[in-house]
């Protein structure tokens, strides 16, 4: 029974994509193209009627709703019929409860974020090399130092992959797989990199195809970091989300997952523990030294995380207007201010998502420095913070 709810889990999230907005609920899908070719067409609330029947039928059978695979269903589901809800407007209540009945997570308190530790290591590292003015106008510095072109970037960002690819198949890829479909997902792992040019203010992103395909998206207008490549590799390719979606699509593809496995929903409950991923990816592979530029743009990137995070805090829940969240970002995140501009954009664009960062950060820190390897795998599979608890 369970195979069939799965299969009718993923076809109401693909229906779900198509009627609120192609790619704003599924990030990536890998499973059979057939399903997700003449779809039905269906109205917000004929979908959510039809979620909720499912998960009705779910929980009618105590061992298919009380396995992993259930649990990660039943709160897939949850978190779909409520996206639904928003999207209709049917769904009135406090950005911290919605937070909760989409993200499977309790918004942790402003008081759990001490700025001032990334302060005082940021302030040391830039005394290395010699940048000993005031904090902000060092960062400020130093990002000009590091600024390069797109096609420079990839070039450079090219030789970093190998090193992190190969400690990515000794920490997470072999030991989460097994040594025969580690061997079998190598061989058909592929990588692109493309250049676009685009007005619009991103600077990159990746999106993953079916069959182990991973594409990266570079905005040719853009100026880049060089810093910033050793998190970027991390959080985007290896260990982050192009190895996450290798490693579910290759679980599946040798019946070890189901079909639920397949698509990747957006704001729902496994995104924390799939953003999470991202952000430890880095730490997640290299726990010796690192160079001073390094350094400084791991303590920038924690920094603006959580920054962005508060800053969303303080305009969702305590309902601060748009200029004081951008002063807020620009001053304390150490930012531009047509950085702190597009930091703002982001927490409005994707207001359910942006806790992702820092409590996904958290969760899955927490669990590695608690469990050691061993809870690899399971992170790396189906996971969201239910199944996460019932983990210890």
């Amino acid at each position: 029974m369970l195979t069939s709810i799965a299969e009718k889990y993923v076809k109401y999230a693909l229906i779900a994509d198509n009627l609120i907005g192609k790619g704003t609920v599924i990030d990536a899908y890998y499973g059979d193209p057939s399903l997700a070719k003449n779809l039905p067409q269906m109205t917000s609330d004929g979908l959510v009627n039809e979620l909720k029947r499912l998960r009705e039928k779910l929980n009618q059978d105590v061992m298919d709703s009380q396995s992993s695979s259930g649990v990660f269903l039943d709160r897939q589901m949850s978190s779909l019929t409520n996206r639904l809800l928003i999207h209709t407007q049917s769904l009135d209540l406090p950005y911290t409860d919605i937070i909760k009945l989409l993200l499977d997570v309790d918004l942790l308190p402003s008081s759990c974020i001490d700025i001032n530790i990334r302060y005082n290591r940021l302030e040391q590292l830039l005394g290395q090399i010699n940048l000993k003015n005031k904090l902000h106008e060092a960062i400020i510095a130093w990002e000009e130092t590091g600024k390069v072109s797109s096609e420079e970037y990839i070039s450079m960002l090219e030789k970093t992959i190998p090193e992190f690819f190969q400690k990515t198949c000794e920490r997470v890829i072999f030991p989460t797989l097994g040594e025969e479909i580690a061997n079998w997902v190598i061989e058909r792992n592929k990588l692109t990199f493309e250049l676009k040019k685009a007005k619009e203010s991103w600077s990159a992103y990746n999106y993953y195809d079916r069959d182990f395909n991973g594409h990266i998206i570079f905005n040719k207008n853009r100026s880049l970091n060089v810093f910033d490549i050793p998190i970027f590799v991390a959080h985007e390719i290896y260990p982050g989300h192009h190895t996450n979606s290798l490693i579910r699509e290759a679980l599946y593809s040798h019946g070890k997952l189901g079909l639920e496995a397949t698509a990747h929903l957006l704001s729902s409950s496994e995104s924390p523990i799939i953003e999470g991923i991202g952000e430890y990816a880095f730490s997640l592979i290299n726990q010796g030294d690192i160079d001073v530029n390094t350094a400084i743009a791991f303590e920038l990137d924690r920094l603006r995380t959580e920054v962005q995070y508060l800053g969303a805090m303080q305009f969702y829940v305590y309902q601060s207007s748009p200029a004081q969240v951008k002063q807020f970002m620009r001053q304390y995140g150490l930012m531009s201010p047509e950085r702190a501009e597009k930091s703002f954009r982001f927490i409005q664009e994707w207001k359910y998502y942006v806790p992702c960062y820092f409590i996904g950060f958290k969760l899955v820190s927490d669990a590695i420095q608690q469990y050691g390897d061993k809870i690899i795998p399971s992170l790396y599979g189906l996971c969201n913070p239910t199944i996460l608890a019932s983990l210890s």
